[in-house]
């Protein structure tokens, strides 16, 4: 059987309401959500992230057309629609509330989306994300917060994990984006006071790797740290440039988080507060430094055989 995307019927199907219907209607159930609108996208696009998406693990196809396509995967159910007049692409996902799997969807599609774009459509985009009180009201416009706003309340280490809803209304990050919050990661997640930072023993792209200590257990421990002043250039935008480092960290964190191999290293946990990786540490170092040592070895008479 062949599915060609640019193929499909333009029109919803008729059985869109009956699948995903108003969820003011629906009781015990919430709704996360994420929206992109981009500066200019080409044609081909939604047909490369619709195929990704089928493709994900675990994920079943219930509905699609031109511009649309219903899934579930588990308990959770996603619509993810283009509007290619726009450029704006809406993905929303709902489950029982409660659920083990809350927001495991939207981190994938999330993940394809941003490896569609890196990988075929490098281009300015804004991603926001839909307040979850407007949307289980019934709003047609919910409130819309930016991703660098909830970013920056998660990194800022203020002990305010929550936005302002039109000025008025608290709303918890972890309820809106638990993505961004590490909300999806509960049993990951350990308290920094917990660590013992002994040296340094490194410098990544996001900061400083420490040697650590969890638990009377050696970890390595690898901080997002805030850019200073002087490290940005004039044409720089810093608030960009943190939610990029973000974001990037994020991403990490996660994909560190499916990884289960002996021959790899473990993701021990993580942190919020500040943003940080537990892993497991090497005390041979990493590898780079032991395929060029900084010291030439002392010569011997013993050749490599090829």
């Amino acid at each position: 059987r062949y599915l060609v995307p640019a193929l499909l019927p333009d029109t919803q199907p008729g059985s869109y309401t009956k699948l995903w219907g108003p969820i003011a209607s629906k009781e015990h159930v919430y709704q996360l959500g994420r929206v992109y609108e981009f500066k200019f996208l080409p044609l081909g696009f939604f047909s490369r992230l619709f195929v990704r998406i089928l493709h994900l693990p675990g994920v079943e196809a219930q509905e699609y057309w031109n511009t649309g396509i219903i899934i579930s995967m588990d308990d959770e159910q996603a619509i993810i629609r283009y509007n290619p007049t726009e450029y704006k692409l809406t993905m929303n996902v709902r489950g029982t509330q409660g659920s083990p799997s809350r927001g495991q969807l939207l981190r994938f599609l999330i993940e394809s989306v941003e490896t569609v774009i890196e990988g075929w459509y490098e281009t300015d985009v804004d991603i926001s994300v839909p307040c979850s009180h407007c949307v289980e009201a019934g709003s047609y416009s919910p409130f819309m917060f930016s991703m660098e706003e909830c970013a920056q309340q998660v990194t800022s280490g203020n002990g305010k994990p929550f936005v302002m809803c039109r000025g008025v209304r608290k709303v918890r990050i972890d309820a809106i984006a638990p993505d961004i919050s590490f909300a999806d990661m509960m049993t990951k997640r350990i308290d920094f006071k917990e660590l013992n930072l002994i040296k340094v023993i490194g410098t990544g792209a996001f900061g400083q790797v420490y040697e650590a200590k969890l638990n009377e257990n050696s970890v390595a421990v690898k901080v997002l740290e805030k850019q200073k002043k002087q490290q940005f250039s004039e044409f720089d935008e810093p608030e960009d440039l943190e939610f990029k480092r973000f974001n990037e960290f994020q991403r990490e964190v996660w994909i560190m988080s499916c990884i289960r191999h002996a021959k790899l290293v473990r993701l021990e946990g993580i942190s919020t507060n500040p943003p940080s990786m537990i892993m497991e540490l090497l005390p041979m170092g990493d590898l780079y430094h032991i395929l060029y040592p900084t010291k030439k070895p002392a010569a011997t008479n013993q050749e490599l055989s090829s």
